[in-house]
């Protein structure tokens, strides 16, 4: 299988196969790679932005905007990056998320998100342009929600033994999309989608009762 290269940052591409660990035209042996408490993982699907987030990304300009939509399920969302905007200290933020754990940008922060419960595996990636794979058991690219420039969007990385949240990358390049859940919040710190289950299903008890 030759995989497809496409410049173009408004097409939808999403990549299904076999990472490589260099830069190869052709899928290579495994989809798993292990974790770093020797878990095997499934090295999962790879998406460019335009992809990840429903077709709304890939013609953003504004640097620090974050997308309309993803393709996250309802409730979920890809977490936020960067620095700039409103987005840098909220709690769907890569950086709150890291300083909440104590993860440092070095091996030992390396260690804890290559471990369990975060179990990230170094997936690696797939070039858009080139058409090719590359860096499965070398790195760890994720993408998140937040625009740079027309062609650049910020991503959250894993290289050897480093951990970057500032890093940034092609919006044609495909990589690995993890959903943060959204709590959305009423006046008084409830949730709204806990209340409202508890609601129905209170009223649901009500008519079963009389």
């Amino acid at each position: 299988m030759t995989p497809y290269a496409d410049n173009n940052v408004l097409h939808d591409h999403v990549f299904i196969g076999n990472g490589c660990k260099t830069p190869s035209s052709i899928t290579c042996s495994s989809r798993v790679e292990k974790t770093y408490d020797n878990e095997d993982q499934l090295i999962g699907v790879y998406y460019n932005f335009q992809a990840a987030t429903s077709g709304t990304g890939g013609a953003m300009t504004e640097q620090y905007s974050n997308v309309p939509d993803t393709f996250c399920p309802l409730g979920w969302q890809m977490p936020y990056s960067g620095t700039g905007g409103d987005y840098y200290d909220i709690s769907r933020s890569i950086k709150v998320l890291l300083d909440t754990y104590q993860i440092d940008d070095n091996i030992t922060g390396v260690h804890i998100l290559r471990s369990y419960p975060f179990s990230i595996v170094y997936s690696g990636y797939f070039d858009g342009p080139e058409g090719s794979l590359n860096n499965k058991g070398v790195a760890f690219n994720m993408l998140s929600s937040i625009i740079l420039n027309r062609i650049e969007f910020q991503r959250f990385s894993i290289y050897g033994e480093t951990v970057n949240y500032l890093g940034m990358n092609n919006k044609n390049r495909a990589q690995t999309v993890r959903c943060r859940m959204v709590y959305h919040r009423r006046h008084g710190g409830k949730c709204i989608r806990k209340w409202r289950r508890y609601k129905k299903l209170s009223t649901i008890q009500r008519k079963y009762q009389t």
